[in-house]
């Protein structure tokens, strides 16, 4: 028996409160779908919840206030944005970065190139880790790798 692959909508959660009393209601509402034919593995929000990153076997969408903007991309695993506005895609192949106006390049992950990245989480000041088959892959504010033991 043949079933329809999933199709997997991305939701964000709006709460709805009285001027800073307890939450009393959340709310999910449908604000984005992943491209035709593709299911949606990672999820990232900016932090100034902007903008919405979807990651699937296709590829990322990202939708926002601006505009919609598609990077065919295989097997994306991971996303994450940096403070800066730019988004670390983790992928079979590595990480690529997509700044905030759509350039997109290829981050070297150190002297010691790792190619499959399984998870990416970026944290204050541009600082960003990589679990890779290799092991753990930091990142400095400088936007430099290193493998660390």
């Amino acid at each position: 028996m043949h079933r329809p692959a999933l199709r997997v909508a991305a939701i964000a959660c709006l709460a709805l409160g009285a001027g800073g009393a307890a939450l009393s209601t959340l709310r999910f509402v449908r604000v984005a779908d992943p491209s035709p034919g593709d299911v949606v593995h990672a999820l990232a929000l900016d932090a100034t919840g902007s903008r919405l990153a979807l990651g699937g076997e296709r590829g990322v969408r990202i939708v926002g206030a601006e505009r919609s903007h598609e990077i065919p991309r295989a097997g994306v695993r991971d996303l994450a944005f940096l403070p800066d506005g730019a988004l670390l895609v983790a992928t079979d192949d590595g990480v690529t970065r997509v700044d905030p106006d759509g350039r997109e390049s290829r981050e070297t992950l150190g002297p010691t190139e790792t190619r499959s990245v399984a998870r990416i989480a970026a944290g204050a000041n541009g600082f960003a880790a990589a679990a890779t088959e290799v092991g753990v892959v930091l990142r400095d504010r400088a936007g430099r790798w290193e493998r660390r033991a």
